[in-house]
């Protein structure tokens, strides 16, 4: 998904005009990448908020018009935010071409109901994104991984996503992004027991 951005040239440059600009509704941010040399500016606040909300979210394609006549395809390479409050603080551009692949984290949405789940087990979730490589116009707005297979004690790993055609996946294959384990409760029952056994024979012995 593409969306258009207007921004300005950022002159002044430290904490003291970044919260200035804050203030008048607009977002400090940084265009750098292929060919061109870093470039502060300044967006605003409602309208980059809007492109960080598509369905495409932070890998949303900017078309960004920078004040004086230059465009520029881009992509959101990272954001950030106030700790507490959650509104933007700055935003880092990367300039990128159609003709060339580059990397993005995808988020991964789980689909189905794991066999082990039905079976009284839990999921321990370990890993929510995933590294790609793709086209800028290729890259997915997620993944997806059917679980309905597992069983408890099994994982899914990164291996065992299939990503659509045009993207490769290049996080590690053997990393596990999530397993089907027995419930706490259970594996503490377990140990429990297995003390409450041995503390009976130790005490058998003793009398023998």
């Amino acid at each position: 998904m593409e969306v258009t951005l207007r921004a300005e040239p950022r002159s002044a440059t430290g904490k003291g005009p970044a919260r200035q600009a804050r203030m008048a509704g607009r977002v400090p941010a940084i265009l750098y990448g292929r060919g061109i040399v870093p470039t502060p500016l300044v967006v605003d606040s409602k309208q980059i908020g809007h492109a960080l909300h598509t369905e495409a979210g932070a890998n949303v394609l900017v078309n960004l018009e920078v004040e004086g006549g230059r465009r520029y395809l881009t992509m959101v390479r990272e954001v950030q935010r106030h700790p507490v409050r959650g509104h933007l603080l700055h935003v880092d551009f990367v300039n990128t071409a159609r003709d060339v692949k580059t990397h993005a984290e995808v988020p991964l949405q789980i689909t189905g109901e794991s066999r082990g789940v039905r079976e009284g087990g839990v999921i321990e979730h370990h890993l929510w994104d995933l590294r790609v490589e793709a086209l800028p116009t290729d890259i997915p707005s997620s993944l997806e991984a059917d679980i309905s297979n597992l069983g408890i004690g099994d994982h899914l790993r990164v291996a065992d996503v299939t990503p659509p055609p045009g993207v490769d996946i290049v996080s590690e294959p053997d990393e596990i992004i999530l397993s089907i384990v027995e419930p706490q409760a259970a594996r503490g029952g377990g140990e429990g027991e297995g003390a409450e056994a041995g503390a009976g024979e130790g005490e058998a012995s003793s009398e023998g």
